[in-house]
């Protein structure tokens, strides 16, 4: 459910970047799901190891969005009001 708020509030934010990022680390935790259950049915090493490199997928996806969301910050279509109001 995080992730589909995410993906909805940063849509509403007008940040596509972080939609993105956020879709697909949810497509990657779902998968995650999918293998970690085969792993615990037919106990398949390969679908454990394929449950972790998703995991670690979905994780550098939401950190990738984390770090958008703090660097990029909306601009103002004026520009900066003051001298000191650069940075």
């Amino acid at each position: 459910m995080f992730a589909i708020g995410a993906a909805v509030h940063s849509l509403r934010a007008r940040r596509h970047g972080v939609a993105a990022w956020s879709v697909l680390g949810r497509l990657l935790v779902i998968g995650a799901a999918f293998n970690g259950s085969s792993f615990l049915d037919f106990a398949d090493n390969i679908s454990s190891i394929i449950m972790a490199l998703l995991a670690f997928g979905a994780i550098a996806c939401y950190a990738t969005a984390l770090f958008l969301l703090v660097v990029s910050r909306p601009r103002s279509p004026l520009g900066p009001k003051s001298a000191t109001d650069v940075g």
